[in-house]
């Protein structure tokens, strides 16, 4: 028995699961009804989530890397907005619609948030896939791959 049926706004049920409602948000036997903007969290469907591209860790939603917070905005966005030589960002298209942020890989260069180039030590070699606006995306892969 889930123990929002004692005190729901500690835990609230989500289908068979029984979750703790995390600290800044708020619950009741309905299941996660609100949570503050500065949680990091949205409420979909009765239940408490991470904003897009923050991970929940400890009850806590963070941004990781290759992720950071942007001060101005709050969002957690790619590191190669700050740092385009050690990050790369796959732009959205219909394989990966959130797009994806990566740590160029050891033995790897990346130039304006894209690897373009890579060691032969590295074992890794350039991809080239088109994004949806027609230009080219370079990233490193395995040789295995």
């Amino acid at each position: 028995m889930c123990s929002s049926q004692k005190n729901p706004t500690d835990y609230y049920s989500y289908g068979p699961i029984c979750r703790k409602c995390p600290s800044d948000c708020m619950c009741n036997d309905l299941g996660c009804v609100f949570c503050p903007a500065s949680s990091n969290r949205f409420v979909f469907g009765g239940k408490c989530e991470c904003e897009d591209r923050f991970v929940e860790i400890l009850g806590i939603c963070v941004c990781v890397e290759p992720y950071y917070i942007d001060p101005i905005t709050g969002h957690c966005v790619c590191m190669s907005q700050v740092n385009d030589t050690q990050y790369g960002w796959i732009r959205p298209h219909w394989t990966i619609p959130q797009g994806l942020c990566y740590k160029c890989p050891s033995g790897c260069s990346c130039e304006g948030g894209y690897c373009n180039s890579c060691a032969p030590s590295s074992l890794r070699t350039i991809s080239v896939q088109p994004d949806r606006s027609g230009n080219e995306c370079n990233t490193c892969i395995d040789f295995a791959e």
